[in-house]
């Protein structure tokens, strides 16, 4: 039998002795008993007057609205497609795909810290990544050429926290990739030295695309 909650969107299946709630949608508003599983009867709130009660003292329905209906003559009316559900909190975008109360599948994306926030882009990438079309972020040890994103796997400097995600502003004499240090997290916004980073101190994010401000 399928587990029932409140809130759950129902119709009733034919054979009911009360015709008029037949094939009518509504919502579980009361469960009886404490096993929702087993429970013998479902208190519903229909989306049209079925000549029924307000709850009769179980719940508090709308008028004419409401019918105690037993479980084995409803079915679920939620719908065969799944939705999918996009929130953010301004950093990081999340998309969740349900059919009912179940999780299909999740996906997340995070804001690079020198980025704008878009909701539109972080929703275009979260999709992406949903139905598995975006590129995969590789991590390669190679020398990151200027334009490349570089994760940090040895923090030499003190600015440096093991993990932190960096855009390589230019080269050194052909060979030593720099950022200016006011493009550190860490550091101030007015600083322009260049800070080299050698192989050992990071990898290269191949693929690796922040969200930008469209």
């Amino acid at each position: 039998m399928k587990e029932f909650y409140v809130g759950d969107r129902v119709k009733v299946k034919d054979g009911y002795y009360k015709k008029s709630v037949i094939g009518q949608l509504g919502t579980v508003k009361y469960l009886s008993g404490h096993d929702r599983e087993k429970a013998p009867a479902m208190g519903i709130e229909f989306d049209k007057s079925v000549g029924g009660h307000n709850g009769n003292g179980y719940f508090n329905g709308k008028w004419g609205h409401c019918w105690i209906v037993d479980n084995e003559y409803v079915t679920s009316a939620d719908s065969d497609f799944p939705t999918i559900v996009i929130i953010t909190d301004g950093k990081t975008t999340t998309a969740t795909m349900r059919k009912g109360r179940r999780v299909l599948k999740e996906a997340t994306v995070s804001l690079y810290y020198k980025d704008k926030f878009s909701l539109a882009t972080g929703a275009e990438e979260v999709l992406k990544k949903l139905f598995g079309k975006s590129s995969k972020v590789k991590e390669v040890k190679r020398r990151a050429k200027p334009g490349e994103y570089i994760k940090i796997v040895n923090p030499v400097y003190s600015f440096n926290r093991l993990g932190d995600i960096l855009r390589i502003d230019g080269i050194h004499d052909g060979c030593s990739p720099f950022v200016y240090g006011k493009n550190h997290p860490r550091k101030t916004t007015d600083d322009e030295d260049e800070w080299n980073y050698s192989i050992g101190m990071y990898v290269v994010l191949e693929n690796y695309k922040p969200q930008e401000d469209k």
